[in-house]
């Protein structure tokens, strides 16, 4: 059972009530302000040396007294602090929902929609303005979006202020940012102008405009960036004023971008319907005293998704959660009698299946070190050989898959690069067309980093017999790395994820050549799933092409593969 966490100086005042989601920075609650039973929303920070990115708790209490003044429908409210001597927590107003880059994945908003969730935004800032307290960060996962009962969708940002208490920045933040920030500005009405109009985009088009493993990688890509011919492609529904709307904001030099979020306002709002008006709605909000699961790790399906803290010593839970050892000791303080009950288990299953191994092995050694499976290993082996030797844009990956079974016994510690899940047939089967060529580009500047891309004739994976291709390379991300059979998206663990080149000119792309017409039936696309790489795969555009290089069949704007992606060819 899951030690409940009790706030010693205020144990009667809130309770945590279920964990909805583990941050850079905070455990994150629904809780029970227990006087009224209405429902708050809890953070409590951990400790510096379990958090990615730490907030300062010195600076926390004194930005206190102006977070508390920011009240408004659009805003989560902080309540108050709750710091004690072991504890620290932020205590907020809740609001039932999910973050745009969850909303944005789920749910495509129409342009009425994303007009009107355009509105929300700007007057949650200009409160922001009139305190001359700037958000300073609000990306997508701050801002959380609900269904209201009154019709509509209704937006609230969270976290205001937080980011002015840490001193190293989240990836999402990064990606996000203005561009004058990430030059050590402090963060402005500009600035907020900026981040607040890439989280439209990215709530529009469920993309984020920059992306990039290092500053100069995101500007980089910022510098390229730009909104109207991406939203022409991704989003043709949306009218020219709100695309040139967003342009203005996300100049890349701050005194070209309206000078207030009054003046920005303004603007929106002349392009908006004759009849619309803005009216300041209440949050919803769940009913006190409402009935809800024991507190557990599971998260809420519509709660905010944060990177998981994942400390040097690890454990995982059954539902893929990693947490650091101290707190998965603290969540279950019986854990070691469960450990002692299943190590005579495992013992024996290890017996087992060393036995049957053995057996297996007896019968097939003399096949696999002299007949033909054993010629196919050497075979295998030696075009790995090859393949690192030739140009890394251009590479051949017949037979790759089978070097995850040389040197196996090299060093104890060594994984052994292996599929991270066999290859299935795919569920989706399409009538198909006949093509040579799969290709994968992005419509704007970005990265591609894919696991796995397999072409399915019938149930056969006929991906792994053809030669890989990319724009460009780098950390290490040979294109054959997408056909090497293992969809194992964690890069940092598999080393087996491609990766083109965010600084390099041009649009990315990957492409398969199978070397022969053949009928193409399915196409899954495996995605990274390390950190927040993973919304790099937002927007791609697939294309089978004949032996001409004429296409045949073509997908745009595909969701994000989570981690996979079933394509239907032909329908």
């Amino acid at each position: 059972m899951l030690r409940l966490i009790v706030f010693k100086m205020h144990a009667d005042s809130f309770q945590p009530e279920k964990l909805l989601a583990v941050g850079p920075a905070a455990k994150v609650y629904r809780g029970i302000e227990t006087a009224t039973g209405r429902k708050v929303l809890l953070k409590v920070l951990l400790q510096d040396y379990e958090a990615s990115h730490p907030l300062d708790r010195e600076k926390l209490q004194l930005l206190a007294p102006t977070l508390l003044q920011l009240r408004h429908p659009q805003i989560a409210g902080l309540i108050t602090l709750l710091p004690t001597e072991d504890e620290f927590a932020l205590v907020y107003e809740f609001m039932p929902g999910m973050n745009a880059r969850a909303f944005a994945a789920e749910r495509q908003p129409s342009p009425t929609d994303l007009r009107a969730l355009a509105v929300q935004l700007m007057h949650a800032l200009l409160v922001g303005e009139h305190l001359r307290q700037p958000h300073g960060d609000p990306k997508p996962s701050n801002l959380i979006i609900a269904d209201h009962p009154g019709g509509g969708l209704f937006l609230q940002v969270q976290d205001w202020g937080l980011t002015l208490t840490r001193a190293v920045q989240s990836p999402e933040t990064l990606w996000f940012r203005a561009p004058e920030l990430h030059s050590g500005g402090s963060p402005t009405t500009q600035s907020d102008l900026f981040t607040a109009a890439a989280s439209l985009f990215c709530l529009a088009t469920n993309s984020a405009p920059a992306q990039g493993e290092t500053v100069e990688e995101i500007l980089s890509d910022w510098r390229v960036f730009n909104v109207n011919y991406a939203l022409s492609q991704m989003r043709p529904d949306l009218d020219q004023s709100l695309r040139d709307w967003l342009a203005w904001l996300l100049n890349m030099l701050p005194q070209q971008r309206p000078q207030s979020v009054a003046q920005a306002l303004d603007v929106l709002m002349a392009g908006m319907h004759p009849g619309f008006t803005y009216m300041p709605q209440q949050a919803p909000a769940m009913a006190p005293g409402t009935q809800t699961a024991q507190l557990g790790a599971s998260s809420h399906p519509n709660a905010p998704k944060p990177r998981p803290i994942v400390a040097k010593a690890n454990a995982t839970t059954s539902n893929g959660i990693k947490k650091s050892s101290t707190a998965a000791g603290a969540a279950q303080p019986d854990a070691s009698v469960g450990k002692k009950r299943s190590v005579g288990r495992i013992l024996a299953i290890v017996l087992l299946n060393v036995a049957a191994l053995g057996i297996v092995g007896f019968f097939l050694w003399p096949m696999i070190s002299g007949g033909p499976l054993g010629a196919k290993i050497s075979g295998g082996t030696a075009a790995v050989a090859n393949t690192q030797s030739s140009t890394p844009a251009s590479t051949s990956a017949k037979n790759v898959s089978n070097l995850a079974l040389a040197d196996t016994t090299s060093s104890p510690s060594k994984s052994v690069t292996l599929p991270a899940k066999a290859s299935p047939i795919p569920t989706a089967t399409g009538s198909g067309v006949k093509g040579r060529f799969v290709r994968i580009s992005l419509p704007s500047k970005g990265i591609i980093n894919l696991a796995e891309v397999q072409v399915f004739n019938g149930s056969e994976n006929i991906a792994m017999k053809g030669t890989a291709t990319q724009s460009s390379v780098s950390w290490d991300g040979t294109p054959e790395l997408a056909i090497d059979g293992n969809t194992d998206g964690d890069k940092t663990k598999s080393k087996s994820v491609m990766h083109t080149n965010g600084n390099a000119r041009g649009n990315p792309w990957w492409e398969l050549d199978l070397g022969q017409e053949a009928l193409l039936q399915t196409i899954v696309i495996w995605n990274r799933t390390d950190a927040e790489f993973s919304e790099r795969s937002i927007g791609l555009s697939l294309e089978v092409l004949d032996a001409e290089k004429k296409v045949v069949w073509e997908k745009k704007g595909l969701p994000k593969p989570n981690p996979s992606l079933e394509l239907a060819v032909g329908q």
